[in-house]
């Protein structure tokens, strides 16, 4: 199939199309996609083994092979107003990964239907080379990933993971939590922050330092 993107739009044809000699085309009529969206970013284009990746004026969606239309883009919302510059996909770790011209960088993986974030990742554009992500930053350099190291251009990062409300004994229960378990790997120096909260306030009323 060959996807054919509007604005709000979307069509598709398929076939072999003419020969040499012009003669013997196979290609269909074109077809409408039913849909109430379109790309507005032709860099936000990305195949993926789930479908085409792109983004609209409501945000990220995904077209199946089967040509259903999917909003992925729920829980980065609040990144819309971002230009996107590349979309590269990186299989060997199931990820989509946006770059953009200034803020956070967008990370979707594909297998899980989750996304991350990374700041300090704005650029012109990025490429996936010799099976290694790269992108040109917006002054003229240029990053390359490497797997082996935990920082950012010599300097350290931190990672920030927050799950969702868990709902031990249902909206009306109550139960203790006795111990709460941390399994993880230890591969350089440094301390690890656990905040805790309770009944769907917006702070944190309990911190922990390991």
């Amino acid at each position: 199939k060959i996807l054919i993107f509007k604005k709000r739009l979307m069509y598709f044809f398929s076939g072999d199309g003419p020969n040499d000699t012009g003669t013997s085309d196979q290609f269909t009529d074109v077809q409408l996609i039913t849909a109430d969206v379109g790309c507005i970013d032709p860099s936000s284009l990305s195949a993926t083994p789930v479908g085409v990746v792109f983004k609209s004026e409501k945000g990220i969606y995904i077209l199946g092979q089967d040509l259903s239309v999917k909003y992925v883009g729920a829980k980065v919302e609040q990144f819309n107003g971002q230009n996107v510059t590349s979309a590269d996909l990186l299989s060997d770790v199931n990820q989509v990964r946006f770059l953009t011209s200034a803020g956070s960088e967008l990370c979707f993986n594909y297998y899980f239907n989750e996304w991350t974030t990374a700041s300090n990742h704005e650029g012109k554009d990025a490429v996936v080379w010799r099976g290694v992500y790269a992108y040109l930053r917006n002054n003229g350099t240029v990053f390359v990933e490497n797997s082996s190291k935990y920082l950012d251009d010599n300097t350290p990062y931190s990672m920030l993971l927050s799950s969702s409300w868990i709902k031990l004994a249902g909206v009306q229960g109550f139960q203790r939590v006795r111990r709460l378990i941390v399994l993880g790997d230890y591969f350089t120096d440094h301390k690890l922050v656990v905040r805790v909260g309770y009944d769907y306030e917006l702070g944190f009323s309990q911190e922990y330092i390991f």
